[in-house]
């Protein structure tokens, strides 16, 4: 009896260790938990810090080798006069169009003390009656914007009346930024691109109107050697002729609709352009619409809050 007792206890103390004894496939997921996972983790870790640091390294790489605004504008009219490359010109549609589109550029433009900026206006914005009142306004805006009165050009032509139905002729538009040019000596000229940004008719009227006064300019530029024996009227001419060929312009880039109201956010893919000028005061932007109380009406409230206008400019 004691026997058959012995002998069932040693039964079961094996049937229990057998029991106990934990298989293949347990062993093999304690190491993976134990070893492998960690290890894993640790490995995936490392290489999204190295991706990371890559692509910093890309970001860094790719903006260094771009000037500074300042840099870049001082660069590009470094051929023409001295005197001339100081001056730039901005060629708007509307009171108002330099500051929901323009700040940016306006603003870092300004911290470089030896550029002077000079603003053409086409027309009055008389599309509701208030032509006079939106002068006025375009003035205060120009003065936040450190640009004096007599800065500001503003054009009263049959021809260039507000509105989306006006049929803005290029050469008329031509005609006043040659006039603007030769006033102030400019070197450089912003305008719009040939979306104008909003699609509005007078925005694209007015970059067709630049792009007719570069041509003139161009076609001006083959004439522009003078010759001994030119009589002192024609040698000033072309002396003109010369100012005029040695201008540049640039348009603002227009972008898609969800990067025109992504704001801050479409400082990213901005950055990757040589010409990007950011804003470090977004309220002037504000302070700038305020300015413009007539049509400073609630969309327009929200568009300043969303534009990337607010925030920065890309020139093409």
């Amino acid at each position: 009896e004691k026997r058959r007792r012995g002998e069932r206890g040693e039964e079961e103390r094996r049937r229990e260790e057998h029991t106990q004894k934990p298989t293949t496939n347990e062993r093999t997921m304690d190491w993976l938990g134990a070893v492998c996972w960690p290890s894993a983790w640790m490995l995936l870790n490392t290489a999204l810090v190295l991706l990371n640091l890559a692509l910093g390294a890309l970001m860094t790489a790719k903006l260094t080798q771009h000037p500074t605004p300042q840099q870049w504008v001082s660069q590009r009219i470094a051929r023409r006069s001295q005197e001339q490359s100081k001056n730039v010109l901005l060629v708007i549609a509307h009171p108002d169009d330099e500051a929901m589109f323009f700040v940016p550029t306006l603003h870092q433009l300004r911290a470089s003390e030896d550029k002077r900026l000079h603003v053409l206006c086409l027309s009055n914005g008389n599309y509701d009656g208030l032509g006079k009142v939106r002068e006025k306004e375009l003035l205060k805006s120009c003065a936040l914007l450190g640009i004096a009165t007599a800065c500001v050009r503003l054009v009263e032509d049959e021809q260039l009346q507000d509105g989306p139905s006006s049929d803005w002729p290029p050469a008329a538009v031509a005609r006043h930024v040659r006039d603007a040019v030769d006033q102030y000596n400019v070197g450089t000229i912003l305008t719009f691109d040939e979306r104008g940004v909003s699609h509005h008719p007078n925005h694209i009227a007015t970059h067709w109107g630049v792009v007719e006064y570069m041509r003139q300019c161009r076609s001006e530029e083959a004439d522009a050697p003078l010759p001994s024996s030119a009589s002192s009227s024609t040698a000033d001419a072309k002396k003109a002729s010369i100012v005029h060929a040695g201008v540049v312009a640039y348009g603002l880039e227009s972008t898609s609709l969800v990067r025109k109201y992504i704001g801050a956010l479409d400082l990213l893919p901005s950055a990757f352009s040589q010409r990007c000028f950011v804003c470090t005061r977004p309220l002037l932007v504000y302070r700038c619409m305020q300015a413009h109380a007539s049509q400073f009406v609630w969309y327009r409230k929200l568009f300043v809050v969303f534009s990337r206008y607010t925030f920065m400019n890309t020139l093409e």
